[in-house]
C-alpha cells in the first residue's frame, strides 16, 4: 500500500517531495508505504511473539533551499493502517496508540526537546508513543542521516531473548555487534498479525525520504518488496527453519529406535527370566524316570538302604556282572521303584 506523497520512481519508494518553497504548506504532509498483506507476528503459547528481522536502504537528502529539516523517516509495524493520522509532524507516526498499538525504529532529523529528542540527528525506538524508548545519536557513530547518502539498516528481535538489535551505516556489511540493543517484550504490543512499512513527514521543513531495498522475514513468512541481489537473509531463513524441521525429526527417529531397543531388551530378559532352569544330574538320577509331582527327583543313600530293606538279596529283580537293580518301596508314596 502506498499512501499519502508516496509514490514510486526508477530510484524506489519516495515518501516526500522537495518543498518548492521554505513555506510550502503540502496537502499531503505524509507519505508511507505498507506490505499490502499483514504478517503474522504471534505464535504459539510457548513463544507466543515470533523472531523477525529485517533489511532495508534509505536516503534522506537535503533540500537545496535552506529551509528546516524534515522530520525523517521511521521503520513502522502497526496493527490498523486506517488509523494513522493525516496530520504532519512526528513522522507520521500513529497518535492514538490506545487504538492502534505500533513499534518504530525512527531516524530522526528534527530536533523536538519536548520528546526528548538528543538532537536532529538520532535514532530512536519507540513502543505505542512518539517518545522513544531509547535513542542514540547516529553523529557519534559516524552516521549523518540528513548526507544524501544511501544508509542500510539492520533490525532483528529475538523473542525468547526479548531484545531488539539495530545496526546501520553507509556499506552493506553487517558487523558483528549491534550499535543498539533495548531489552523490549513486544508481546504487549503485537496482535496475531501486523501490517510492516515505513513513515515518514516533513513536518514544517523539507525532505526528500527515500526507501531502496526492502525486506523482512520471521520464522514464518518472508515479505519482500525490493529485495537485495543475491540476498542471503531469506535463504537462511528458509534453511534454519529447514534445519530445525530436520533436526527434530532425527530426534524423534532416534527416540523411537531407543524405544524399540528398550522394548527388545525388556522381552528378551522376561523370555530368559521365565525359561525352565537346566539342572545337570548326575549318573544315578538319570537311571530313574520320576513323575516330577509325586516322586522326588533324588535320593539319598539312607532313603536307598530302607527302601530296598538293607540291599535284600530278594529285592533284586536283575544282576549282571556289572550291577545289581534293586526293586524299593518309598513309604511316603506307597509305591514301588
Amino acid at each position: 500500500m502506498v499512501l499519502g506523497s508516496a509514490h514510486f520512481n526508477t530510484n524506489g519508494i519516495i515518501l516526500t517531495e522537495e518543498f518548492k518553497t521554505c513555506n510550502y504548506i503540502s496537502s499531503l504532509p505524509n507519505g508511507r508505504v505498507l506490505h499490502s498483506f499483514p504478517v503474522c507476528f504471534l505464535g504459539n503459547s510457548s513463544i507466543p511473539t515470533l523472531s523477525f528481522s529485517t533489511r532495508f536502504t534509505f536516503t534522506i537528502t537535503p533540500p537545496s533551499l535552506p529551509c528546516i529539516s524534515g522530520d525523517g523517516v521511521a521503520f513502522l509495524i502497526l496493527s490498523d493502517p486506517s488509523s494513522l493520522p493525516h496530520t504532519d509532524g512526528y513522522i507520521g507516526l500513529p497518535d492514538s496508540p490506545a487504538s492502534n498499538p505500533f513499534f518504530a525504529i525512527e531516524f530522526d532529523t528534527a530536533f523536538n526537546p519536548d520528546l526528548g529528542d538528543t538532537n536532529d540527528n538520532h535514532i530512536g525506538i519507540d513502543v505505542d508513543s512518539v517518545i522513544s524508548v531509547a535513542s542514540i545519536d547516529a553523529i557519534a557513530e559516524g552516521v549523518n542521516l540528513k548526507s544524501g547518502k544511501k544508509i542500510t539498516s539492520w533490525i532483528d528481535y529475538r523473542a525468547p531473548e526479548n531484545i531488539v538489535r539495530v545496526w546501520f551505516g553507509y556499506t552493506d556489511t553487517k558487523h558483528v555487534h549491534p550499535i543498539h540493543a533495548v531489552p523490549i517484550d513486544l508481546s504487549k504490543t503485537f496482535k496475531e498479525f501486523m501490517y510492516v512499512g515505513f513513515s515518514s513527514s516533513n513536518g514544517r521543513g523539507s525532505l526528500i525520504h527515500a526507501i531502496h531495498k526492502i525486506q523482512i522475514h520471521t520464522f514464518e513468512s518472508i515479505a519482500c518488496v525490493m529485495c537485495y541481489p543475491n540476498d542471503q537473509s531469506s535463504k537462511e531463513s528458509k534453511e534454519g527453519l529447514q534445519h530445525q524441521r530436520n533436526w527434530v525429526l532425527e530426534l524423534a527417529l532416534l527416540c523411537l529406535v531407543v524405544l524399540i531397543l528398550g522394548l527388545v531388551s525388556l522381552l528378551v530378559h522376561q523370555l530368559i527370566k521365565i525359561s525352565p532352569t537346566r539342572q545337570n544330574y548326575n549318573e544315578y538320577t538319570q537311571l530313574y524316570l520320576f513323575q516330577e509331582k509325586i516322586f522326588p527327583k533324588e535320593l539319598n543313600l539312607r532313603n536307598i538302604r530302607r527302601a530296598t530293606h538293607r540291599f535284600n538279596s530278594k529285592n533284586i529283580i536283575r544282576e549282571d556282572e556289572f550291577s545289581s537293580v534293586y526293586e524299593g518301596c518309598l513309604r511316603s508314596c506307597g509305591t514301588s521303584l
